[in-house]
């Protein structure tokens, strides 16, 4: 069976979002063996530029976010997401920007998940760590539909 998809949009690469990105590439394989689940980061930011993954370049975000990144707007994600023909979409708020947070409804309207530890949401008092986020992404992953592609 293919396994599942889940494509990933990471707003901040900060502390939590720069660890979270190193342990899904840690934990990449072991996903794949023990859930049947691949996560990719389709779309990362930082407060202004973005990385949009291509074919062929998947997790290489580090090496490539210096190169290649393209000033966005919250549109241009929604944009490529709908292009690329993105499914299992969850979009990780890792910033403290308001500007991220008043877009969540226009998130959610083009189908991505949100999970955030910005701290205009959730407040100064909660202590996230990446296990706890991987954590929480992999809830949502389990959630959505097996996809099952059959070839005729």
């Amino acid at each position: 069976m293919n396994p599942k998809k889940i494509n990933l949009v990471l707003f901040g690469i900060g502390n939590i979002g720069s660890a979270l990105i190193n342990q899904v590439i840690e934990q990449q394989l072991t996903l794949l063996e023990e859930k049947n689940i691949e996560l990719v980061f389709a779309i990362i930011t930082n407060s202004t530029l973005a990385f949009f993954e291509r074919e062929g370049h998947k997790n290489r975000w580090d090496a490539d976010f210096t190169k290649s990144p393209a000033p966005f707007t919250i549109q241009n994600i929604i944009d490529y997401a709908t292009e690329a023909e993105l499914e299992n979409l969850i979009a990780i708020d890792a910033t403290t920007s308001a500007e991220i947070v008043n877009s969540y409804d226009l998130l959610l309207e083009n189908n991505f998940d949100i999970l955030s530890v910005n701290h205009n949401v959730i407040g100064q008092q909660v202590v996230v760590t990446p296990t706890n986020l991987l954590n929480h992404i992999i809830q949502i992953a389990e959630s959505y539909k097996t996809q099952n592609l059959q070839i005729a």
